[in-house]
């Protein structure tokens, strides 16, 4: 629950009105997942790439776009985009569903892990499969699981669409595997997890951030660089980001022969020798290689000469 402002037209007083929130769910059903995936695909095929330019890709010039970023947490959802330290990029899954063959099992078991991935579909599919009727699932999701009736019949088409779409052929089960109650989802993060939020269907920051306290209900979660707490209940487990100094020691022992056989993004190529061992220089760009990188490159390579006085002299690290 959110609490708002509102003015009292009569007399002027304020007074607290309250936004009710539903929890997580796709705004997308799969297919139509799919087919976001798949303009992602063509605007940077498996590059992992900024926000911006994935909400480019979907359509939305503005990177605060509130359906824009939801389309995106729809994507995430359904483990059709990846995140990688901030940037994200088309995942094995999306990339299967999209190129292998309507014959494929593969690609029929993909379209049907995808379809109960996000936790909402996977707790409707647990508890009732397909057999249930929109008055049902209606009510579980205002009763049990606290969705304001006016997004239920969204999720509830999406539901349907996307379980039409996949066909899972899994018996519906209960037990272990069910979703976790919120009790649960309080009780498994700890100072020092690394987790995303998402609020409403909508990822909140740009990558994950590490938790360095909770209240002591452990309700509410404490980030770094915020003193504002995050509820729990909304926070989503994710590894420990990957930092650019961490990438830039993983360079290959042996470079390629040649720049076909290079990564995209990375250049490796003989600079010299040093007491007879061939010294190679490895450059690695986080995203595809362009010409202002090049230049901008050039330019650190131009002030780096002009520190060195002579031949012999050694720059340290």
């Amino acid at each position: 629950m959110e609490a708002t402002d509102a003015t009292n037209a009569g007399n002027g007083s304020k007074e607290k009105r309250t936004h009710h929130r539903s929890p997580g769910y796709p705004m997308l059903n799969l297919e139509q997942a799919i087919e976001k995936a798949r303009l992602v695909y063509n605007g940077d095929k498996r590059s992992f790439t900024s926000r911006a330019v994935i909400l480019k890709h979907l359509g939305y010039k503005d990177e605060a776009s509130g359906v824009g970023n939801r389309e995106l947490s729809a994507l995430k959802q359904y483990g059709l985009l990846e995140e990688r330290a901030g940037q994200f990029g088309i995942s094995d899954r999306a990339y299967a569903i999209l190129f292998l063959s309507d014959a494929s099992d593969e690609k029929r078991q993909q379209i049907m892990e995808a379809a109960t991935a996000p936790a909402i579909f996977r707790e409707l599919w647990s508890k009732y499969g397909s057999d249930a009727s929109n008055e049902t699932l209606r009510d579980y999701l205002i009763h049990h699981k606290k969705f304001n009736p006016a997004s239920v019949n969204d999720v509830v088409r999406n539901y349907r669409d996307t379980i039409a779409l996949a066909k899972p052929t899994a018996v519906p089960y209960t037990g272990e595997d069910e979703p976790e109650s919120e009790q649960e989802q309080e009780q498994r993060f700890k100072t020092g997890d690394y987790v995303q939020w998402e609020s409403r269907g909508v990822l909140q920051m740009p990558e994950a951030k590490r938790i360095r306290g909770l209240s002591e209900d452990g309700k509410w979660a404490f980030l770094e660089g915020s003193d504002t707490g995050v509820p729990v209940t909304e926070l989503i487990a994710e590894a420990r980001p990957v930092r650019r100094e961490q990438d830039a020691l993983r360079f290959p022992v042996k470079p390629p022969k040649s720049p076909e056989q290079q990564p995209i993004g990375t250049i490796s190529t003989p600079v010299g020798k040093d007491e007879d061992r061939v010294v190679f220089a490895h450059v690695r760009f986080d995203a595809g290689i362009r010409k202002e990188f090049v230049t901008s490159l050039k330019k650190y390579l131009d002030y780096l000469e002009s520190t060195l006085g002579g031949p012999d002299e050694v720059l340290k690290k």
